[in-house]
């Protein structure tokens, strides 16, 4: 592997746990967040 291959695939291990991490944390948090989302929402199953 060249340094170019190890960057990207450090860069797409680190953006996935950043993806996973924000998940976590808006569904931690916005749990209340969500029930008042699906009352707005034309179709709440998506949720």
């Amino acid at each position: 592997m060249d340094e170019r291959e190890v960057l990207a695939r450090a860069d797409a291990s680190y953006s996935r746990s950043r993806r996973w991490l924000g998940l976590a944390m808006y569904r931690r948090n916005g749990i209340r967040q969500i029930d008042a989302y699906r009352s707005y929402l034309p179709n709440p199953s998506l949720l």
